[in-house]
């Protein structure tokens, strides 16, 4: 599975399972880059 896949299937998850609920805001770009020690170019890919 390719890195933003991953991004993809963690925010995916997240939601399903309530970490953010509707209205809330997801993490910044930074911040999932940061989290995933990955560039802000594949969370956006990602998004």
């Amino acid at each position: 599975m390719k890195q933003y896949q991953r991004i993809q299937q963690y925010i995916l998850d997240g939601i399903a399972r309530g970490r953010w609920v509707a209205g809330q805001r997801l993490p910044s770009e930074n911040e999932l880059a940061k989290l995933h020690t990955t560039s802000r170019m594949t969370v956006r890919r990602a998004l």
